[in-house]
């Protein structure tokens, strides 16, 4: 199981239209053996049992023509400085130690 950071931009697409909720959902429901984190307004953890390429095929069909879409593995090699408790307590319960 590994941890992943999805971020993207929907250029102008509202928090309410149709095509954001989509996109959370299906992040929402990638994320195994925790549920997923909401990290900053555009980027998420996920913790994700598959490849990279899998969450990638699974997000890129939501994905409004004009968003863009950036995910990574999260690696012992991070550094982070988070102020909200809730995603401080989920990265220090499931981040690989620094």
């Amino acid at each position: 199981m590994a941890i992943y950071l999805i971020s993207y931009d929907l250029h102008g697409e509202s928090a309410e239209s149709e095509e954001y909720k989509k996109l959370i959902r299906t992040i929402e429901g990638l994320s195994k053996g925790a549920p997923a984190c909401h990290l900053q307004y555009s980027a998420w953890l996920v913790s994700y049992p598959g490849e990279l390429v899998d969450i990638y095929n699974k997000l890129i069909a939501p994905l409004p023509v004009k968003g863009e879409l950036f995910i990574c593995e999260v690696t012992k090699d991070h550094m982070h400085f988070i102020l909200d408790k809730k995603v401080k307590k989920w990265a220090e319960a499931h981040l690989p130690p620094k």
